[in-house]
């Protein structure tokens, strides 16, 4: 069970997530939810108040995860290394569950709820802030080239890696993310390093 869900609230979020993976982020109904784990429609609002509630929990279920990982510029590594190794758990939270690229990277959801919006924007800020932070270092120990604003370079990595991922979700062609992703850590090394 995810801290702070209880059992019930975590098996309706699994089961949103799933749904979402198979059928898209339209194809997400309370009725489907209900069904697929068994149990009445109106009983899974005693659990959430509204399918953005739902999406709410998924949303912070990805930001405990995100946070977990974030303990990256904890580990003794030089902080190109730390970048990396953020970029390869994001990776595999990814491969081990598609649907949050389809939650995480869908603006229609986002779009007409203030609070979706907010919670997905903290989560962008604070991805933003760590590799500021990692870069900011890097160039502080001479890894990184200087003559380009930490911020920018954080901005290129994240929007680089937001393409990679949507393009492997949307297109899903039979595109290894991990490779992909290796390839795109290549590229941002040749770019950035001294």
């Amino acid at each position: 069970m995810f801290s702070n869900f209880t059992k019930r609230q975590t098996q309706i979020i699994q089961a949103s997530v799933a749904i979402i993976a198979t059928k898209g982020i339209q194809g997400l109904t309370m009725k489907k939810i209900a069904a697929s784990i068994g149990i009445s429609e109106p009983a899974i609002y005693r659990h959430f108040a509204s399918k953005n509630e739902i999406l709410s929990g998924i949303i912070k279920l990805m930001r405990m995860k995100s946070q977990e990982n974030a303990q990256v510029s904890k580990i003794e590594l030089s902080p190109m290394q730390r970048l990396e190794l953020s970029l390869r758990n994001r990776t595999e939270a990814f491969i081990s569950n598609p649907a949050l690229a389809a939650i995480i990277f869908s603006e229609e959801i986002f779009i007409s709820d203030n609070h979706l919006s907010q919670e997905i924007r903290t989560i962008m800020n604070e991805r933003q802030a760590l590799f500021v932070e990692l870069l900011t270092k890097a160039q502080a120990a001479g890894e990184v080239r200087d003559d380009v604003a930490v911020e920018q370079l954080a901005t290129m990595i994240i929007g680089a890696f937001r393409f990679t991922v949507t393009k492997c979700h949307l297109f899903d062609c039979g595109v290894n993310l991990e490779k992909e992703v290796d390839r795109l850590i290549d590229a941002i090394k040749k770019m950035m390093l001294k």
